[in-house]
């Protein structure tokens, strides 16, 4: 069996000392016995995420070889990717890995704009929400097992967006077959669930959880994974 992940630090296993033993992704590789791929990077954008699983799914249907299950955990819907130096870099509220690439005049405008724009986050989460959906539509017609979550962020909504203006609502619902874990629960992510059942955080204020937390997250995926019959 092979399990195919991919996301962004939260999945990665960023700042654990062995991330792919102590990361949620190993441990509930182990609990299906599975061999598995992990392409996850910390910083990742969407952009990213959704660039490196199509190339994968590529080499994949040029072999004609899929894996037995993709888990991803998509991430802020704020991050961009852009193209720098013959190749992409993801951005982030915390900046880029390298920083001295990049006009930071224009990184400082973006910084500041998708910090204070709640309506800029809000569109973002339903375009997000639309483009994931897409995947879980083709994955399925792919006939491949799959199970989505947030790391950081949920398809909500602000409220006091929404008090000021009511076009500002929650997300459309859409079907998603119990491939995507808690998509609308506010508190459905994997840094607020952490944070609920209060785990340890490695470094206060970075929402990288320790392994016990990454233990915990595994068996709550691998209970999913097993109720719903995902495989």
């Amino acid at each position: 069996m092979l399990i195919y992940f991919n996301g962004d630090s939260n999945t990665e296993g960023t700042e654990l000392d062995n991330p792919s033993e102590q990361g949620f992704a190993g441990k509930l590789a182990k609990k299906f016995n599975a061999q598995h791929i992990n392409q996850a990077i910390a910083g990742a954008s969407n952009d990213k995420i959704f660039r490196t699983t199509e190339e994968y799914l590529q080499e994949c249907k040029t072999k004609n070889q899929f894996p037995d299950l993709i888990i991803i955990g998509w991430t802020e819907w704020i991050r961009e990717d852009w193209f720098i130096n013959g190749e992409y870099h993801s951005l982030n509220s915390f900046g880029l890995r390298n920083p001295e690439t990049v006009d930071q005049a224009r990184f400082k405008q973006w910084e500041e704009y998708q910090a204070y724009n709640l309506q800029f986050s809000y569109h973002l989460s339903k375009y997000f929400s639309t483009r994931i959906h897409n995947l879980h539509l083709e994955l399925e017609h792919l006939n491949i097992p799959h199970l989505f979550f947030s790391a950081t962020r949920p398809f909500s909504w602000n409220e006091e967006l929404f008090r000021e203006d009511p076009r500002y609502g929650p997300v459309y619902q859409l079907e998603w077959n119990n491939c995507y874990f808690r998509p609308y629960d506010p508190r459905g992510t994997m840094i607020f669930w952490a944070e609920d059942n209060n785990y340890k955080e490695i470094t206060p204020g970075w929402n990288h959880y320790n392994e016990s937390a990454q233990e915990g997250w595994a068996n709550l995926l691998h209970k999913h994974i097993n109720e719903y019959k995902i495989i």
